[in-house]
């Protein structure tokens, strides 16, 4: 997930090179508090993860599967949004 915060990173640089005319300001803050997410939501994989070889019970096991299914939907929105804008960017070069 370190490659989403590259991305940003690139985005903002070329924002910052068209005079910030790629993205707004506050698409960039409202993305720049989701990057903030990313270690939470890491940390709670990890810990799914890790827990996951050690469940015995299948109802446990079944809950703890739902926590991960709920981790890649997060993980899938944080890149959604990403994607989103750069396809944004991509737009208002060509504009």
């Amino acid at each position: 997930m370190k490659n989403i915060d590259k991305i940003f990173s690139a985005l903002k640089e070329l924002n910052e090179k068209y005079n910030s005319t790629l993205i707004s300001t506050e698409e960039l803050l409202e993305e720049e508090e989701n990057i903030k997410e990313l270690p939470q939501i890491d940390e709670r994989m990890n810990k799914i993860l890790a827990n996951l070889s050690q469940i015995e019970d299948k109802e446990k096991l079944t809950s703890e599967l739902l926590q991960l299914h709920l981790v890649i939907g997060d993980i899938e929105w944080q890149f959604d949004q990403i994607h989103e804008m750069v396809r944004q960017v991509i737009e208002n070069i060509e504009d």
